[in-house]
């Protein structure tokens, strides 16, 4: 039986992890009017009651499916710049870390933003008060998944910043703020440390281990997870089979195989299944194009509208699944990605207006958006991480129920969802899947 929340559709056996750094270069101490004045920062432990969820929201319900648009567009456009290899993102972690940074915008640049982040119909507000709502919807959601977000906000010493943003980053998103001397050998093996802690290890560097001669403050978010799937996968059953790239050529990978009841769509060009983790709130999906296409289409139409209607379209059917044991890294700089999305202004230092965060416009633009990712799928179930580092410089009709054997042995799209609130925590095309073991 299908999740009765489940608008998601997508299994969270993932270890989830954004990084946000924020780095700005000369903001100054103080802001014109009508900012508010800054005030010193004082150390603060992490904030935001994440306990007894409510109902969701408009707002919540808006912001999951703008991350998940936004997810979708931004997958598209690094697929189109990268012919081969995979890609995969966190989209829930990149909206979060940009989100924070949007709490320190203003004017075209805080417009410009929001429109790249797909919020339609969400203030500034309802972004931050959702982003809270949805930290608590997300905080234990199964006994057998492993679910922490954390964010952290480290700030140069001796820089003043504006109240209203500290008390956001706090509030909203529970972050921990510190103080830290960016010019210190150690203060990127600070943020490094923390990013590790919070990661299981997946994430082991964000920023360089060195000074950060220059920087103004860094937002760190960091979501870890790990799921066990609701029916393992009997280790005994995992056997060789050729996967096909996408240059034709093959390659034997471990192939792990069940048969049992289970969420399944087929539509002409591709077939999917939701396999579940524990209680089966969280689930993996995997889109499987037919060979007569490919997984970069596939994407394009799902993100076209097709991930809403094909996941609320699949019945519980009976089949064969067999899917291969696999690990990825992936890391890209979203710069061109970001910009080509609508958010140029916040990367020009003449238009570039964070002036909520500190000093005034022109103090502080963001320089560099790096994301890194980390996925592991075995019999037991996956872990994942993700890191995003934002360096800123200052100034359907029923159908008869058939069985199916559903082989995936070429390149195939997959996603981590938490059904409860629609977020999909992770995204991607995997077009040559690296082996585990035997």
């Amino acid at each position: 039986m299908r999740y009765v929340s489940r608008r998601v559709g997508l299994g969270v056996v993932v270890c989830t992890l954004g990084v946000l750094a924020l780095v700005s270069i000369g903001c100054k101490t103080g802001a014109d009017e009508p900012t508010p004045t800054p005030t010193p920062v004082v150390d603060k432990g992490d904030q935001g009651d994440v306990s007894t969820p409510g109902p969701p929201t408009k707002a919540d319900q808006a912001l999951a499916l703008a991350n998940n648009h936004f997810g979708f567009a931004l997958l598209a456009k690094l697929l189109a710049a990268q012919a081969k290899g995979n890609v995969f993102i966190s989209p829930s972690s990149i909206a979060m870390a940009l989100d924070m940074a949007l709490a320190g915008a203003v004017g075209n640049t805080q417009q410009a933003m929001m429109k790249a982040l797909a919020m339609k119909g969400l203030t500034p507000g309802d972004v931050d008060q959702a982003n809270l709502d949805l930290r608590k919807a997300l905080a234990n959601p199964d006994k057998e998944v492993q679910l922490s977000i954390a964010n952290s906000l480290w700030l140069s010493k001796g820089i003043d910043f504006v109240p209203g943003f500290l008390d956001i980053g706090t509030k909203s998103y529970g972050a921990k703020v510190s103080s830290l001397d960016f010019s210190s050998p150690d203060a990127g093996k600070t943020i490094n440390a923390w990013v590790k802690d919070n990661t299981g290890g997946k994430i082991p560097e964000i920023v360089a281990d060195g000074p950060m001669a220059g920087m103004v403050c860094v937002l760190v978010n960091a979501v870890y997870f790990v799921g066990r799937w609701t029916d393992v996968f009997d280790k005994a059953q995992t056997k060789p089979h050729p996967f096909t790239l996408l240059d034709g050529t093959k390659k034997d990978l471990p192939m792990m195989t069940q048969s049992g009841e289970y969420e399944y769509v087929k539509q002409p060009g591709f077939e999917a299944i939701r396999l579940p983790y524990g209680t089966k709130r969280v689930a993996m999906y995997i889109f499987l194009p037919d060979k007569s296409t490919n997984v970069g289409a596939l994407c394009k139409k799902l993100g076209e509208g097709g991930w809403e209607n094909w996941t609320e379209g699949m019945e519980e059917t009976p089949g064969q699944i067999t899917l291969p044991k696999f690990r990825a890294e992936y890391g890209v700089q979203l710069n061109d990605a970001l910009q080509a999305m609508g958010m140029s202004v916040a990367f020009d230092p003449a238009k570039a207006d964070f002036s909520k965060m500190c000093g005034k416009p022109g103090d502080a633009w963001i320089g560099q958006v790096i994301h890194k990712t980390f996925v592991e799928v075995d019999e037991e179930g996956t872990k994942a991480a993700a890191a995003t580092a934002i360096q800123m410089p200052g100034a359907a009709a029923p159908r008869p129920v058939t069985p199916f054997n559903m082989v995936v042995d070429r390149p195939f799209f997959c996603a981590i969802v938490d059904s409860l609130t629609n977020t999909i925590l992770f995204m991607g095309a995997i077009v040559s899947p690296g082996a585990i073991g035997g």
